[in-house]
């Protein structure tokens, strides 16, 4: 459990409690035996993905930046047993998991928009999010969770205007999240030819980097027109549900559909086990493995940082020992609506404490 108060000092917070996101990072990457991947054949060679009967030519470019698509070309083998369903066992968990990365990537977002992160590594999310996709999100989300933890100050020493999200930011977000993150992702897994799947694991790269610049561009574009809006003057709670409205549904439908037409028990699926002989030692399991490993860690701190938020909240008041205490209780809707929506519906509840909705406050 995260300590009475949080310490004042950056090397007081990184040597507290939090050094717990550390260990998950460590844990995860000795569990995802990289080592071991790297000794064995990434059936990749000669310009082709080839497994059995699977025979599919991979991309040599795609950006502009030779080095950079040497670097992505050995990612995207990653997610080729997964999305030419080499492995079908792959392809079900996968479906679940990389949908939850663009809500998740959307709150971290909405976090570093915080007045209190500025000037802080806190405010640039996308850092991280981009080398975690390139190293694994398993190892380099709770690493993010505790770097978001030390540099952010704590709430005990900001006023509450500085907690609230920017909301005029989000606007912007969700449109550019369901573009670059979203809408790959499901072509990944979904498109009628496996051509397709291979062209958007390609896009769906630097998702973070895509998002960054189209919003950088659109926001200076608007600053010439003289045009601002005010995320004050709208409703807050309101706003964010219906920002991450859309994504709850999509992660809820999508979990259900896995859940109850995967012809694999669950365990098989999301928990990392034994492989069957077929896979075993070879690129295909070990990546099954490390996906499997690396959906566990990324949860798993994130449902952690979230906990480690509210706890801050309490010191200023605006948590109650009670509703900080019952707030873990909120992984009982896991099994009914998925782990990514979970995560949305906690971080919304949480924000309740940082602007009522308009009726709590009338009471108060």
């Amino acid at each position: 459990m995260p300590p009475s108060r949080p310490p004042s000092s950056k090397l007081g917070r990184a040597f507290s409690s939090n050094l717990i996101f550390l260990v998950i990072a460590a844990v995860c990457g000795y569990y995802m035996d990289l080592p071991g991947m790297l000794a064995v054949s990434n059936t990749t060679e000669n310009g082709f993905f080839h497994w059995g009967k699977v025979r599919e030519p991979v991309l040599e470019q795609f950006h502009l930046l030779g080095f950079l698509d040497v670097i992505i070309r050995d990612v995207t083998a990653g997610f080729a047993p997964s999305i030419y369903q080499v492995d079908p066992v792959s392809w079900w968990q996968m479906i679940v998991f990389l949908i939850d990365v663009a809500p998740m990537y959307m709150v971290w977002l909405m976090e570093s928009s915080r007045p209190l992160t500025r000037g802080s590594i806190a405010r640039f999310p996308s850092i991280m999010a981009t080398i975690a996709q390139f190293a694994g999100g398993g190892v380099f989300f709770p690493i993010n969770y505790f770097l978001h933890l030390v540099y952010r100050p704590p709430s005990t020493s900001t006023s509450r205007d500085d907690l609230r999200v920017d909301l005029s930011d989000a606007f912007l977000w969700l449109p550019l999240s369901l573009l670059f993150n979203t809408a790959p992702t499901l072509a990944m897994y979904f498109a009628p030819t496996f051509a397709t799947r291979h062209y958007y694991t390609w896009f769906w790269q630097l998702f973070t980097v895509r998002i960054g610049i189209t919003y950088y561009t659109i926001v200076s574009l608007v600053k010439l027109t003289g045009f601002s809006m005010s995320g004050h003057k709208l409703n807050y709670q309101a706003t964010l549900r219906k920002l991450f409205a859309p994504y709850i549904v999509l992660q809820t439908a999508l979990w259900l559909y896995s859940i109850f037409n995967t012809p694999y028990p669950l365990r098989t699926v999301f928990v990392p086990g034994k492989i069957e002989a077929d896979f075993a030692g070879t690129f295909i399991g070990l990546m099954r493995r490390l996906l499997q490993v690396d959906q566990w860690s990324v949860m798993g701190s994130s449902f952690l940082w979230l906990i480690y938020l509210m706890w801050d909240m309490s010191h200023i008041g605006l948590v109650s020992r009670k509703q900080l205490y019952s707030f873990p209780l909120l992984l009982a809707i896991f099994p009914l609506l998925g782990p990514g929506a979970t995560f949305v519906v906690m971080w919304l509840w949480k924000e309740r404490f940082v602007v009522p909705d308009e009726s709590e406050k009338k009471r108060r």
